[in-house]
């Protein structure tokens, strides 16, 4: 693989910390950062191991995290979404809902986030369910979606609805 990254609520708290690098190649990195495992302390954990064989930036690099309605979000996607993404998923004119980087995932992160917004949630739990599966759908008409979310409470894991496999979770 071709860079790493990981997310996860310290001691289990609202705030996340992520810790990447885009731009290694090989397990040992990996290993090596995460070898005092120690410290880390959370009842969840959010990775994404990068399979292309090209660096990313730091912006770029996932999990992604942001900060929105008291707490921090992270996310991950697995997948590409179809060339005209930013078209048929406007995020409209706030700019706390501005990607930092240039990929898909990160836009489809903000575009959640804008839904949870304009619904003035401030958790996954404040949102029906058949909702959030409607989100998701949405994004996932525009391509490949396998995907990852988390408040800090709760974790959304949605598979892609073209895929013969299945994500299982407990």
């Amino acid at each position: 693989f071709y860079g790493w990254g990981i997310g996860w609520y310290p001691k289990s708290e609202r705030g996340a910390s992520v810790l990447k690098d885009p731009s290694s190649s090989g397990q040992r990195s990996v290993g090596d950062a995460l070898g005092d495992w120690e410290r880390f302390r959370s009842t969840l954990f959010l990775s994404h191991l990068r399979g292309h064989d090209r660096p990313r930036s730091q912006q770029d690099a996932q999990p992604f995290v942001r900060s929105y309605g008291g707490r921090q979000w992270i996310f991950a996607h697995d997948g590409d979404l179809a060339a005209d993404y930013a078209q048929r998923l406007p995020l409209g004119d706030d700019p706390a809902f501005e990607p930092l980087g240039r990929t898909d995932s990160e836009h489809a992160f903000c575009w959640l986030l804008a839904q949870l917004h304009a619904r003035r949630a401030r958790s996954l739990a404040d949102v029906e369910p058949a909702d959030l599966r409607a989100w998701f759908q949405a994004l996932n008409e525009g391509g490949k979606l396998n995907a990852t979310l988390s408040d800090g409470d709760l974790l959304l894991v949605y598979g892609d609805a073209g895929s013969d496999r299945r994500l299982a979770w407990s």
